[in-house]
């Protein structure tokens, strides 16, 4: 019979806890972090749906909620907190592609309305509304999104949000096929669903 891994080890002044490199859900959150990424690289919206997804499943709530953090745990669990987001933006991303508005409604929906000055979420959910033939939706998005940004920080949508604005309103075909790259000829080349400014 094979011993079992000694899990708690002592040190002259402290002790320290031994685990396998999986048995954390942390560990295995950031191993699934990086492979999706290598996904992302190879251009495999698939697996980096389904890689992404199975992160994500690894969250019970918030990070360390039972735990009171002091003023280094909180950077922590802030920057925990921070990567989940941009996770679920890059994940909605490559569900987008992949044509799965439908399913993402909700979720996106919720979302934005956690995060509004997240433009990026925003901009996600409105072009999931316009493909699923909700434009009246869509626009009203956009203009919570305006009005919230100009109240809290005096400041406009950027430019790819405004332009995904323009072609839902004039039906651009392209936003039934792509993600918002470059809408007006002659205008900056831009990616309405890369990342925007932080929220706060």
């Amino acid at each position: 019979m094979k011993r079992a891994r000694q899990r708690l080890a002592t040190g002259s002044r402290s002790y320290r806890v031994v685990t396998e490199p999986d048995a954390l859900d942390l560990a295995r959150f950031t191993r699934l972090l990086q492979e999706g990424r290598v996904a992302q690289r190879n251009g495999d919206d698939r697996a980096v749906s389904r890689i992404f997804r199975g992160a994500l499943s690894l969250w019970r709530g918030e990070a360390l909620a039972d735990v009171t953090p002091g003023p280094h745990l909180r950077e922590r669990v802030d920057s925990l907190t921070e990567t989940r987001l941009g996770m679920m933006e890059q994940c909605f991303e490559a569900e987008l592609r992949l044509g799965l508005h439908h399913q993402l409604l909700s979720e996106l929906g919720a979302l934005s309305a956690r995060h509004p000055l997240n433009e990026n979420l925003t901009a996600q959910y409105m072009l999931a509304l316009y493909r699923s033939s909700r434009q009246v939706e869509a626009l009203e998005a956009f203009h919570r999104l305006r009005r919230v940004l100009d109240e809290e920080l005096g400041i406009e949508p950027c430019l790819r949000v405004r332009l995904l604005h323009e072609g839902i309103l004039t039906g651009d075909p392209r936003l039934d096929t792509d993600l918002v790259d470059g809408l007006q000829p002659g205008r900056e080349r831009v990616t309405a669903l890369r990342p925007a400014r932080q929220s706060r």
